[in-house]
C-alpha cells in the first residue's frame, strides 16, 4: 500500500505501481515490484498498516481516509467501533449455534466421550446470553471444551 505526497501532505492514497507507471508513460520502470528508493523519487511512499486488535464478532475496524507521518515513516490507522448491539447478539448467538452443531454428536448414547461434561459445557453454551455484558463478550468468557 501506498500514498502519494508532496510536501510533507497526502496527494493520493491508496496509490498504487500501476498509477506511478500511468503518471509517468515515458519512464521505463523495472518490471514487477518497483524498489522503494525509486518511489520516494517519485513522491511515492510505502503506508504500513497498525493491525487492530479486535473481536470481529461484536466489533468492527475503519480504517483512517489518510496516513499520517510518525516517526519517519507513514502509518495508515484505525478506529474500532462497535457493531450496532442487534447484530452484535446475532454474530454471537450464531457462533454458539455452530458450537452447538458441531457437538451434538458427543450426546450421542454410544458416544466414546464423557457425555455429562459434554452436557454442562452444552449448557453453558446455551446460556450464553444470559452472561453480563451480553453481547459485548471477550473470547475468556466463551466456555471451554472438555478436553
Amino acid at each position: 500500500m501506498f500514498a502519494l505526497i508532496e510536501d510533507q501532505r497526502v496527494v493520493a492514497f491508496p496509490y498504487t505501481g500501476r498509477m506511478l507507471r500511468d503518471a509517468h508513460p515515458t519512464t521505463l520502470f523495472p518490471p514487477g515490484a518497483i524498489p522503494d528508493e525509486l518511489l520516494m523519487e517519485y513522491g511515492v511512499y510505502r503506508v504500513h498498516r497498525e493491525d487492530p486488535q479486535y473481536n470481529s464478532m461484536v466489533e468492527v475496524v475503519i480504517q483512517d481516509a489518510e496516513p499520517r507521518l510518525e516517526n519517519g515513516r507513514w502509518v495508515v490507522g484505525h478506529v474500532v467501533h462497535r457493531l450496532p448491539e442487534t447484530e452484535a447478539a446475532t454474530n454471537v448467538r450464531s457462533r454458539r449455534n455452530q458450537l452447538l452443531v458441531d457437538t451434538d454428536w458427543t450426546q450421542a448414547a454410544d458416544s466414546p466421550v464423557d457425555s455429562a461434561a459434554w452436557a454442562t459445557y452444552r449448557s453453558a453454551l446455551r446460556d450464553i446470553t444470559l452472561l453480563p455484558g451480553f453481547p459485548w463478550l471477550a473470547e475468556a468468557d466463551w466456555p471451554e471444551p472438555p478436553a
